[in-house]
């Protein structure tokens, strides 16, 4: 019997394309990212409505809660 032996082989790694697009960069470097792709199930407009509730409701908070 003859032993097979392994070939080292190369091969390019192709990267899935990222799910996200650089939307803005603040001044201390932070990358603001935002969807390459439009909602499915809900319009942007939705989305937005609701994180600006959300931002209103928890403003007037005086101590961070856990979510639950």
């Amino acid at each position: 019997m003859t032993k097979r032996s392994a070939i080292a082989t190369t091969t390019k790694s192709t990267k899935a394309p990222a799910p996200y697009k650089a939307a803005g960069k603040l001044s201390d470097g932070v990358t603001i990212l935002s969807p390459k792709t439009k909602p499915t199930h809900f319009t942007s407009k939705e989305i937005k409505a609701t994180i600006e509730q959300l931002r209103k409701d928890l403003s007037g908070r005086t101590e961070p809660q856990a979510i639950k």
